[in-house]
């Protein structure tokens, strides 16, 4: 999942966005699946930042 969102100039954007994706796994399977979702911002000439995740 890709994708550009401009929330504003600032040190405090906010996004309100909503995604909706598939998420195969095994059928019957008993261990534990963990969704992580990282936030990275996008930089054109230098690396890009970490800016937080959620499990």
């Amino acid at each position: 999942m890709n994708g550009v969102h401009d929330a504003g100039q600032g040190g405090s954007p906010v996004w309100n966005e909503k995604y909706k994706f598939s998420v195969e796994y095994k059928a019957g399977d008993d261990d534990q699946h963990k969704l992580l979702l990282k936030l990275m911002d996008r930089d054109n000439f230098t690396d890009d930042d970490y800016l937080g995740q959620a499990t």
